[in-house]
């Protein structure tokens, strides 16, 4: 391997060392939001279908 394929390799494995917490922290805040979104659309079927079996036509 040579000095400059060397020196690459180094640089590279800096800055990815140096990006993974910042990558890990948007994962987690990617996730965190999905699952907050997904919490909501849940609340909301459910209070959807509990409405949904409360209502009843008038009888003629």
């Amino acid at each position: 391997m040579g000095i400059l394929q060397a020196l690459g390799l180094g640089l590279t494995i800096l800055v990815l060392k140096a990006s993974v917490p910042e990558v890990f922290s948007h994962i987690e805040h990617t996730a965190v939001a999905f699952l907050n979104g997904a919490e909501s659309s849940a609340m909301a079927a459910s209070a959807l279908i509990a409405n949904a079996h409360a209502f009843h036509l008038p009888q003629p």
